[in-house]
């Protein structure tokens, strides 16, 4: 029953990561930021969902090199979908500093992205990969578990963490900007012009996906130190967070 949930649930999110993709490619007004970086963070998500569909074919994914292959591209590929996320928080961060010319750091955001998502989710691989072969219900605890960890625990502390961290930093620069021009008696800062709109989507994203991670941490609190009766109910909802999360 899990498993088709997993499949279910995953082809609903493939389906909608190419439905927002083919509207970016389609639309240009939805190119601006933060689209261009949505777009980059659905394609991420496309390959986790992929990923997921086969494993659902491809048997016990704890007994099976290449299906552990797969579970790690699926926990690369969702550390680098709220990896491109955060970029609309180091974007603001450009666009406080530097309003005229906010895209002067763009072609570092691939590099920040590829060498956050390997940092956060590259422990987790091998340690996946190093589990230990001679227990089953062991191992398969320890899949379940890291698998969790990855999909739930690392996007937090990736976006709604560090998104928070440097919304609120951003705020506190504003506010006291904003207070020095009503000092001096000046006009709204082009600064603070620039960065309204990215400001006002970045926060509906961070609160969007902060609530749901937050869920899934519950969910798999629930799961590791609730009652064993909830357990089947907690895993079929981890999965509706997890695999049907786009």
């Amino acid at each position: 029953a899990i498993r088709v949930n997993v499949l279910g649930f995953s082809i609903a999110s493939c389906v909608s990561s190419i439905l927002l993709l083919a509207l970016y490619s389609k639309h240009q007004r939805v190119r601006r930021m933060p689209g261009w970086v949505m777009s980059r963070a659905s394609c991420c998500e496309l390959l986790s969902s992929l990923c997921f569909i086969l494993l659902c074919f491809a048997g016990d994914p704890w007994q099976r090199p290449y299906a552990q292959t797969l579970s790690s591209l699926v926990m690369v590929a969702e550390a680098g979908a709220f990896a491109w996320r955060l970029v609309m928080f180091l974007h603001l961060v450009s666009i406080y500093f530097n309003p005229f010319n906010p895209d002067k750091h763009r072609f570092f955001y691939p590099t920040c992205v590829l060498l956050l998502a390997s940092l956060s989710a590259g422990p987790c691989c091998v340690y996946l990969a190093s589990a230990p072969q001679d227990s089953k219900a062991e191992l398969v605890r320890l899949y379940f578990s890291t698998m969790t960890f990855a999909i739930f625990v690392l996007p937090f502390m990736i976006f709604a963490f560090l998104g928070a961290v440097l919304n609120i930093t951003i705020r506190v620069l504003s506010c006291g900007a904003g207070r020095a021009a009503k000092r001096n008696k000046h006009s709204t800062c082009i600064s603070k012009l620039a960065r309204q709109r990215a400001m006002k989507h970045s926060t509906a994203y961070l609160l969007l996906y902060a609530v749901q991670l937050s869920a899934g941490l519950c969910l798999a609190a629930l799961l590791a130190w609730g009652p064993p009766r909830l357990e089947h109910a907690m895993r079929r909802w981890l999965v509706v967070l997890g695999c049907g999360r786009p």
